[in-house]
């Protein structure tokens, strides 16, 4: 361990090797990654790039993102209080493997902490991190072959969704919420109360602390947990 040096050395040595975390600010409305009026929805879909959520106190949504020449195709429109945003990746670029360990390229969205419409993000291949939004109307979150990570989240309904990766949820607040991987585990904290909830939670090779819930008066609200090769460990917390 000592051979790899301190945490802050080997960071160092990872980012100047593979060029550092790639962000790009829009300098004008022409370049197309700034919203320039209200938005009800954000969409933000990408190819084997991670996703990143960054809360502002107040300003426009935008995104940040350099594509690399001869790498990245991204495309962007606003129309009708829909704010999307599109990458890909060239040629036969799509099987860049790195980018499932290596945080060298990375889109940031930034939005506003009142944000309190529908944000949809998707990505292939990478990771997804959202925190601190406590107004959402809808969040829908996935990826395959990634992690989903969701923290201080608020929202009428909320997915989160990979295939070959972790969930993790923390200190969710929603009505309905739909946690689901295969091969990972679900890991997380709901506030409220378990009596609540109509439970459908299954995995088959782990571990289980949620019971099954039908569906009865009074369980107004509900909650999804499957995996098939992970445990499931999911708190309600007051």
């Amino acid at each position: 361990l000592k051979g790899f040096g301190t945490p802050e050395e080997a960071a160092r040595k990872m980012r100047e090797e593979y060029g550092g975390l790639i962000v790009y600010e829009a300098k004008s409305q022409e370049e197309g990654y700034e919203a320039s009026d209200m938005v009800h929805t954000v969409k933000v879909e990408a190819a084997n790039v991670r996703i990143r959520v960054r809360t502002v106190e107040d300003g426009p949504i935008r995104v940040l993102f350099k594509p690399r020449e001869g790498c990245d195709q991204v495309s962007f429109k606003e129309e009708n209080g829909i704010f999307s945003f599109q990458h890909k990746m060239k040629g036969f670029l799509h099987l860049n493997w790195l980018n499932l360990f290596i945080d060298f390229s990375v889109i940031i969205l930034e939005i506003p902490k009142s944000f309190a419409g529908s944000l949809q993000l998707k990505t292939s291949n990478a990771a997804i991190a959202v925190s601190n939004l406590s107004q959402l109307g809808k969040g829908e979150f996935v990826s395959s072959n990634g992690k989903i990570r969701a923290e201080n989240i608020r929202a009428g309904a909320l997915k989160l969704q990979t295939q070959n990766g972790t969930v993790v949820g923390r200190n969710l607040i929603s009505d309905d919420i739909t946690m689901q991987t295969c091969n990972g585990s679900i890991m997380g904290t709901v506030i409220g109360n378990a009596n609540d909830y109509t439970i459908e939670s299954r995995t088959v090779n782990g571990s289980n602390n949620l019971a099954q819930c039908a569906a009865v008066q009074g369980r107004l609200k509900h909650l999804k947990a499957w995996t098939t090769n992970g445990r499931i460990q999911v708190e309600f917390i007051g």
